[in-house]
């Protein structure tokens, strides 16, 4: 493939290819690596982390599912208010806010069927958010103002590091 234009194609058609293809890129969901995780009672549960600004519009949409012991981290620095949403998630999500690794609060999350889809927002400045599947954080016995420690996983990068990447 090259970059000139095509012999015999119009502008139209080249745009037309290309929207196309990133369309249907787009509905792709992302894999991450697990790169953290935290224990809660005897459960350890492992995190993607979505680090970038596209890695976490993405999150978890378009899978058809998730593990109990598996999550999304979403880091933020600085702190700030977040609002997250279920487009193209088909399955409930426990949202845990927190900040200065204590949770600020817990938000159960349900699938959006149709637009528009409700936002979820933190209750107040947030520098981590993480996901997990629907019901699991009652069940780790996740609850306001406990300490949850994120660390790294099978990972040479520090928690600073995990925190501040961009």
């Amino acid at each position: 493939m090259s970059c000139g234009k095509p012999r015999g194609l119009g502008p139209a058609l080249v745009i037309t290819l290309t929207l196309a293809s990133s369309v249907s890129l787009a509905q792709q969901p992302q894999q991450l690596p697990p790169e953290a995780s935290f224990t809660a009672g005897r459960q350890q549960v492992l995190l993607e982390v979505a680090r970038t600004p596209a890695q976490q519009s993405v999150g978890l949409m378009y899978r058809t599912g998730l593990d109990p012991n598996r999550g999304m981290l979403f880091p933020y620095s600085p702190p700030r208010l977040v609002n997250f949403w279920m487009k193209n998630v088909p399955f409930g999500l426990d949202l845990v806010f927190m900040r200065n690794g204590v949770i600020q609060g817990i938000t159960a999350a349900a699938p959006c069927r149709r637009d528009p889809c409700p936002l979820y927002p933190s209750p107040g400045p947030v520098d981590q958010v993480v996901e997990l599947a629907a019901g699991r954080a009652e069940a780790l016995g996740l609850r306001l103002g406990q300490s949850l420690e994120i660390r790294p996983h099978s990972s040479p990068s520090s928690l600073q590091d995990i925190k501040e990447r961009p």
